[in-house]
């Protein structure tokens, strides 16, 4: 019983998919913990000499998925591809149209999210 209600976060944050454009498709850089992604709102903040390894996008449900899912969702793929951190660049929110259109039609009006993936230099 107590799995079956764990089940539906499990479910919630599969909603949203992410996919990596590794900006030097020859680079490979090892995994790492998921729990050592460093989130940055802006560039300016990070400390340290860094190489841009890969733009993250994420996209999912709005209404199933708030912003922190999004971030938690590309802080997986950026330790799946060897990140150390990674830089907001924006969200992007269903416009009313989006939104008309789920509740008439029962479409999802989806949001979209990206950041920039680093890995610092010498760590």
């Amino acid at each position: 019983m107590r799995a079956l209600g764990l089940l539906p976060l499990g479910l919630l944050a599969a909603c949203v998919t992410t996919n990596a454009v590794m900006l030097d498709p020859g680079a490979y850089y090892p995994p790492v913990p998921v729990n050592e992604i460093v989130v940055y709102v802006d560039e300016a903040d990070v400390e340290g000499e860094y190489v841009k390894i890969a733009m993250i996008y994420a996209e999912g449900d709005a209404d199933l998925n708030d912003q922190s899912s999004f971030v938690e969702a590309m802080r997986e793929k950026a330790a799946e591809i060897g990140a150390h951190a990674i830089i907001l660049q924006g969200f992007d929110e269903p416009t009313t149209g989006d939104k008309v259109a789920e509740a008439l039609l029962g479409t999802s009006a989806e949001r979209r999210a990206r950041v920039l993936a680093i890995r610092f230099v010498g760590a």
